[in-house]
């Protein structure tokens, strides 16, 4: 942090991660953060290569877990904390939380 509050922070170009670049943590855990995307490849890949039931399913409910993570921000319609970095994005509301709710 610098005198005045503010951090030196770094945008992780792939995502866009905002991330603290002075803490040794930030990085990999902007790369864990990539988790999701890793997983969805990952399934569509085994699916694509060995047509697993197993795969299939888990893509079908991935989807339908999105599906109910998007209803529910509509019927909830939380609003995301005021200090966040994404307090003023219009339509997007804050619970539940996607990433979280991936995983």
């Amino acid at each position: 942090f610098f005198s005045d509050g503010t951090m030196r922070t770094k945008s992780f170009n792939f995502t866009h991660v905002v991330y603290d670049a002075d803490d040794p943590l930030a990085l990999p855990m902007v790369l864990l953060s990539l988790a999701p995307q890793i997983i969805i490849v990952v399934t569509l890949t085994i699916l694509v290569t060995h047509r697993s039931l197993h795969a299939a399913l888990l893509m079908a409910f991935l989807v339908l877990n999105d599906v109910l993570s998007r209803v529910l921000k509509d019927v909830i319609q939380q609003p995301r904390p005021a200090n966040g970095p994404h307090a003023n994005s219009p339509g997007d509301w804050g619970m539940p939380s996607s990433h979280c709710q991936f995983m």
